[in-house]
């Protein structure tokens, strides 16, 4: 016998289009306590969305008009002066998750050393972060990966709206820029909290991102399946997103 909960969230009516409505979907099912969530939100509301938490170290983040892929608005994160900068747009699931994950991202800064800045994925259970996006050091190339694997990609940065991919399951992990695959590990990863981040020293200039169209389809893992159990006790523990390479 299966329970199912539906939970929609709508923060402003489009009549023309039903994908402006930001959606959180959860459908609880009795088998073995598993469940699957779906969520979405194209950042057209006049607030952010409560599914998110701000963190904001340093920074700000608002809904904005600057940039937007096919509606009105965006969600902006932008750094601030006066110390290490952590500003983030998070979800903290309290659980392992598996799925797929996609968001757009405006880069604004192609050919320059800015900010930390991209989609994030870290698992509680594992201590393991992996993701997509830039690194403050190399204003050419994207990066993407899962745990050690994460690497230069040889997609090029360029100015404009980027869709980022991960797909997470029991046999691999994968991450896309713009439809390309730009990294591939067999390694099955889970993760408990996702981030849409800006980070970076305190001697980085301070710098805009833009984040557009979110979406997510999601499962939770069972934290004694195998492939856990082997991130567990092998001790690749990551401490976040994305390594530090010295200072320049």
């Amino acid at each position: 016998m299966k329970n199912t909960l539906l939970l929609s969230l709508k923060t402003t009516i489009f009549p023309t289009t039903f994908r402006f409505f930001p959606m959180l979907l959860i459908l609880f099912a009795g088998l073995a306590n598993a469940a699957t969530l779906s969520f979405s939100d194209s950042f057209e509301g006049p607030s952010i969305n409560p599914f998110w938490t701000t963190e904001l170290t340093f920074g700000t983040i608002n809904l904005s008009t600057d940039h937007a892929v096919l509606g009105n608005q965006s969600v902006k994160i932008s750094s601030s002066p006066g110390g290490q900068r952590f500003v983030n747009l998070a979800h903290d699931f309290g659980q392992e998750m598996r799925g797929s994950v996609s968001v757009w991202f405006y880069d604004g800064y192609p050919g320059q050393q800015t900010l930390y800045s991209g989609l994030g994925l870290n698992s509680a259970a594992t201590g393991i972060g992996i993701g997509i996006g830039i690194k403050d050091w190399d204003p050419t190339y994207y990066h993407a990966g899962d745990g050690p694997n994460e690497a230069i990609t040889s997609i090029q940065r360029s100015l404009g709206w980027h869709k980022f991919d991960a797909i997470l399951d029991v046999a691999s992990t994968k991450f896309f820029i713009d439809g390309i695959l730009a990294s591939e590990s067999s390694t099955s990863y889970s993760f408990s909290k996702l981030i849409l981040q800006v980070m970076d020293p305190v001697w980085r200039p301070n710098a805009q991102y833009y984040f557009d169209d979110f979406s997510a389809s999601l499962s939770t893992v069972n934290v004694s399946e195998p492939s856990t159990i082997f991130l567990l006790v092998s001790g690749m523990s990551l401490a976040g997103l994305f390594r530090r390479k010295p200072k320049p």
